[in-house]
């Protein structure tokens, strides 16, 4: 009785370290992993903080164009005949004629095509994220497949070299076993390395040091289960409409064509309304004051004869293009995978 009240707490006492070990494992599983790779990752901090700029610039181009203030002081004459005006006026352009929401719509088509960027640079991570996790995984489950076949082997060319060594065995036998435990430790070591080249990947995908996860346990249970249904035709479809570099050049297409149809409006003079006050006073005549009204209208002598317009028609029609090619592209190896 006694002896078991000394070794319950003996026993307690070797369970304390396994048992502190196992708390402190770190568990990394998929989502997380692909987490902290947007977070971190530079090609999507770079397309995310692209696509904000140009959206704020977006946001910005279709405000209306500040109003000017003018103020102007005139003075004439000398003695009792001097007279003297205060006007104050405010200018403010008319955009009758379009180019304002041309405008806008161009910022607004590249800002889309940005965000359609940042979000395939971000898919593209992820499944790079994705296969390198699962290759660890796989590399990890080889791993433990082939040190049991190991230690199998093991077992068996002990028990082979006794009975060899008792005359109960035959060296061929001895030597099977022997090139069968080669070839377990060899696959071992390919398990081991594309493990550690895995976790290499994977941990430059989330920015972090490769050391930091050696002792991490990394567990499969987030990927999906689905078996995809294609087809040619859907193939095709989905090249021209849902890649994201084929969606965002269509985009940018749209934004060069409203660009160039802004670059011809802004070619036609936009007009300016004014609109103030004026007070007036003379030394022999009581002060009076009222209200002053215009128009001012620019005139388009330097107009470059047409070539901002001409400019802005070629990018549109070289974005064009650049989209039409894009499109053949991915068709053509989308059509030899199927192949």
């Amino acid at each position: 009785m006694r002896r078991n009240a000394v070794l319950v707490p003996l026993v307690t006492l070797g369970l304390i370290p396994w048992l502190g070990l196992t708390a402190q494992v770190r568990v990394l599983t998929l989502d997380s992993a692909r987490a902290a790779a947007r977070n971190a990752h530079p090609s999507i901090q770079a397309a995310v903080h692209r696509a904000r700029a140009l959206r704020a610039d977006a946001a910005g181009v279709g405000r209306l164009t500040n109003p000017t203030l003018m103020v102007d002081r005139e003075a004439a004459g000398t003695g009792a005949a001097a007279t003297s005006q205060f006007i104050a006026q405010v200018e403010q352009p008319l955009d009758i004629w379009g180019r304002r929401s041309a405008r806008s719509d161009a910022a607004a088509f590249l800002a889309d095509a940005a965000d359609v960027r940042a979000a395939a640079v971000t898919a593209r991570i992820e499944e790079e994220v994705t296969v390198a996790f699962a290759s660890a995984v796989s590399a990890g489950w080889r791993e433990v497949a082939a040190r049991g076949a190991l230690s199998a082997f093991d077992r068996a060319v002990g028990i082979i070299n006794e009975r060899l060594g008792a005359g109960d065995a035959s060296g061929l036998d001895a030597r099977r076993l022997q090139l069968g435990r080669t070839r377990a430790l060899a696959v071992l070591v390919g398990a081991q390395h594309d493990r550690h080249v895995s976790l290499a990947t994977l941990a430059g995908l989330m920015l972090e040091n490769p050391t930091a996860l050696a002792d991490i346990h990394l567990r499969m249970d987030t990927l999906p289960e689905f078996i995809p249904r294609i087809s040619l035709d859907s193939i095709g479809l989905t090249a021209r409409f849902a890649a994201g570099e084929v969606l965002a050049l269509e985009l940018e297409s749209r934004a060069a064509a409203q660009a160039a149809v802004a670059t011809g409006k802004a070619q036609i003079p936009v007009p300016s309304l004014r609109l103030g006050a004026k007070w007036e006073r003379g030394n022999d005549l009581p002060a009076r004051r009222g209200l002053v009204a215009g128009m001012s209208l620019p005139i388009p002598a330097w107009n470059g004869g047409g070539a901002a317009v001409n400019a802005a028609r070629a990018n549109a029609d070289a974005t064009i293009g650049e989209l039409d090619a894009a499109r053949r592209s991915l068709e053509s190896e989308l059509y030899g995978v199927l192949e």
